[in-house]
């Protein structure tokens, strides 16, 4: 089982996953299928689907539980790193990442949105709960845990509730298991196809990923050579804006990175966590909430 991890102390903590599911995990390897979960939580259908060519497991909830009390909220002031030209390399499995210099922060304008959403994990049943050797998803303590062994592959909860320009934010950090792997938000999720991530690595990694008719690419990518983003088990407080055509991700009040791309224009909204050259990460997430501008 996943230890506690959010608000309360995080030392001493280990992970035991089960070795069971050999059901779900030979469901898996059917790909591209839509098979039931194995968990069902208690108010909504549960989606589980592997999908071999892109290394991506889906937990998707059929049902959307109440929301809050819509409130009108307008989002602070946060400081802005302007946005990289273009990326300097090519990610692979095994390939290394360069510091990229970080510019001088500038601050955005402010936002007003309506708060929609949020979720401290202290109840569960709104987010898909599964443990594989390959995966897990599991509330513990009032955090939401995720583990992926999988080597260049990722696993996602999203919320079954469309939207078109969204903004999200929550706070998230890695437990345990190899630095080099990567942790955020998903939006404009329309299965396990076609969706966008915006995501960050105790490593200092960050990037704006696209799957698109199953194939997964970073549109842009770096890291972050100025101490931004909190390294080992540190959280950081993520925030995602997907609006019109531009995508934006903030880590900790800085604006990391922005890209324009006009491929997904809406879809569901959840969290992420993946690998890259190395198998084995488990992170935590807390504090998620939903905003519409």
């Amino acid at each position: 089982m996943f230890r506690k991890r959010g608000k309360s102390s995080k030392e001493n903590l280990r992970r035991r996953l089960p070795v069971g599911f050999a059901g779900v995990l030979f469901l898996f390897i059917l790909a591209g299928c839509n098979l039931p979960g194995a968990s069902r939580p208690p108010t909504a259908d549960v989606v589980a689907i592997y999908t071999q060519a892109a290394q991506t497991v889906a937990a998707q909830l059929t049902a959307l539980a109440a929301l809050t009390t819509p409130m009108p909220l307008a989002l602070p002031t946060i400081e802005t790193i302007t946005a990289i030209a273009s990326p300097t390399f090519a990610l692979t499995p095994t390939g290394e990442v360069s510091p990229t210099p970080s510019p001088t922060p500038t601050p955005p304008p402010t936002l007003a949105a309506e708060l929609v959403f949020e979720d401290d994990f202290s109840t569960e049943g709104k987010w898909y709960t599964e443990q594989n050797p390959d995966f897990g998803f599991q509330y513990e303590d009032g955090t939401y845990l995720v583990y992926v062994n999988l080597l260049d592959g990722a696993v996602w909860s999203v919320r079954e509730q469309s939207f078109t320009d969204v903004i999200l934010e929550v706070d998230a950090g890695r437990l345990s298991g190899v630095k080099s792997g990567y942790y955020g938000l998903t939006c404009r999720h329309q299965g396990e196809d076609d969706y966008y991530a915006l995501v960050v690595g105790s490593d200092g990694f960050y990037g704006i990923a696209r799957m698109l008719a199953g194939e997964f690419e970073f549109l842009e990518q770096g890291l972050d050579g100025s101490g931004i983003i909190r390294s080992g088990e540190a959280g950081n407080r993520l925030r995602a804006e997907c609006l019109g055509e531009s995508l934006t991700l903030y880590a900790n009040g800085q604006k990391l990175l922005e890209v324009r791309d006009d491929q997904l224009s809406s879809g569901d909204v959840g969290l992420l966590a993946g690998t890259r050259k190395e198998r084995g990460i488990e992170v935590w997430f807390d504090n998620f909430a939903i905003y519409q501008p």
